[in-house]
């Protein structure tokens, strides 16, 4: 019972850090394409680490919710 509990739950979790991951992965890179070099440390770039951490604190805090008692 122990094994088998965790398992779709876990694919769920992969699929959607996934995904959140490849948006995120995404944004970036159009970000660095369509910017001149000297402007990627600055507040846009900010900007996305805020968002990639809110995204990833609210995929943790959903899968530790959604956890099995």
């Amino acid at each position: 019972m122990p094994g088998q509990h965790h398992s779709p739950d876990r694919l769920q979790f992969v699929v959607i850090a996934g995904a959140m991951f490849a948006m995120l992965g995404l944004i970036f890179v159009g970000h660095v394409i369509s910017s001149p070099p000297e402007h990627l440390l600055g507040p846009d770039l900010m900007y996305v680490a805020v968002i990639a951490v809110l995204c990833l604190g609210a995929v943790g805090i959903w899968a530790l919710t959604r956890r099995p008692r």
